[in-house]
């Protein structure tokens, strides 16, 4: 989906899932599969990714896990984005 609309892609560099970049914007996706019983490292890997990047997108299989996981991330920043895999478009992204 990026590659197919021109962003420089790549894939597990730095810790981060996907990093993609397109006409300075830069963006960091991390994909959950919802095995972890727990979310922490969601946390680290936000706060590691919102160095780079302009925003942060993290997908997950269902809205069970979007909603844990969007709790978690809601009072740390702003530039998040919580979307399941049927839902994550690049359109929602930079339109926000």
């Amino acid at each position: 989906m990026l590659r197919g609309d021109w962003w420089y892609v790549r894939i597990e560099e730095d810790d981060c899932d996907i990093k993609a970049e397109k006409g300075g914007a830069k963006l960091a996706v991390e994909v959950e599969t919802g095995k972890r019983k727990k979310y922490d490292h969601i946390l680290r890997n936000l706060k590691r990714d919102l160095k780079w990047a302009d925003r942060v997108v993290i997908v997950c299989p269902n809205k069970q896990i979007e909603q844990k996981i969007s709790q978690l991330v809601r009072d740390k920043s702003e530039n998040t984005d919580v979307f399941t895999y049927s839902e994550f478009k690049l359109s929602n992204i930079f339109t926000q």
